[in-house]
């Protein structure tokens, strides 16, 4: 289990405390990494993470996270471990894409809102997330540069849900920079957020698990289920074209399609233990948006 949170000052004595009990915490020996993207005169942030092993499959831990020293220390927490392979029962997940902050996704965010581990055991959000690439189309933010504040927010509105429920994330078109004039007319800006970086440092997928790549491609097993998480934006032929200021969003990242043939093959062969394969990405393998009725006469899949 990956635990990652946010501080505004750097810490180097990060640390993380975790317990079967919320009243007996026991320090954890887990390394904590930490990264900063994005920075100016006056704001910087830093994002650590730190995996935890040993766990009991599907069991609930307490944790709370901050410095060694306990000068800082979060509120505690909670968490669900996922199910063992040879756990066959039913559960609930959560799959979304595009959600962000606007208006557009207050009901979506009011419902994900209600949602514990008592009702879900993990959300996959396949790509699109907190669209903080589009800050100047937000109210009042035309002018000025406010993509932090964006993203920042949403994360906070998605704080209680992050925090005790696994949030499985894929890269979708809204990772890869920031389209505001701000951004486009700054160099120092386009060098610290381009190319996916916010998506990467944000979050920790289990890639170096499975010798995947950052948060690109990765896959996990929940249960019954082999998921293998793909990057339809990058990495293949035919990726998508640029589409904004950056254009050098879509640097190589590896050879995704050996990486995922492998991964698959892994996954076929371990279907008597893991029998269900599940593959995620961003954009769909087909568009019939624009076909007669619906049916692609001239698309090969």
């Amino acid at each position: 289990m990956t635990l990652s949170w946010s501080t505004y000052a750097q810490v180097n004595d990060s640390a993380v405390w975790i317990g079967n009990s919320e009243d007996a915490l026991n320090s954890d020996t887990a390394l904590v990494t930490h990264t900063s993207y994005y920075h100016d005169a006056t704001y910087n942030m830093f994002h650590h993470h730190a995996t935890v092993s040993g766990l009991t499959p599907h069991t609930k831990y307490f944790y709370k996270v901050g410095s060694k020293s306990k000068k800082f220390t979060s509120e505690v927490y909670s968490f669900v471990t996922a199910r063992a392979a040879s756990d066959s029962s039913t559960f609930n997940m959560a799959i979304y894409g595009d959600l962000g902050a606007g208006n557009e996704s207050n009901n979506t965010l009011a419902y994900v809102s209600t949602l514990t581990s008592d009702k879900v055991d993990l959300i996959y959000h396949i790509g699109d997330i907190g669209y903080a690439d589009n800050d100047w189309l937000m109210p009042d933010q035309l002018d000025g540069f406010f993509y932090e504040k964006v993203y920042n927010g949403w994360m906070n509105s998605m704080a209680p849900v992050m925090s005790s429920i696994p949030y499985m994330v894929i890269v979708g078109n809204h990772e890869a920079d920031c389209h505001s004039p701000a951004y486009g007319a700054s160099p120092e800006k386009i060098n610290m957020l381009r190319n996916y970086t916010a998506y990467n440092a944000q979050f920790k997928m289990p890639s170096k698990e499975v010798a995947g790549t950052l948060n690109m491609w990765y896959s996990f097993e929940h249960g019954a289920i082999h998921f293998t998480s793909v990057s339809s934006e990058t990495d293949y032929k035919g990726m998508p074209s640029t589409e904004s200021a950056s254009p050098q969003r879509n640097e190589h990242f590896g050879d995704q399609l050996v990486w995922v043939e492998e991964d698959l093959k892994k996954a076929a062969a371990n279907r008597g233990n893991v029998p269900w394969i599940i593959v995620g990405m961003h954009r769909p393998l087909c568009d019939v948006s624009g076909c007669p009725n619906g049916v692609p006469a001239d698309q090969n899949a």
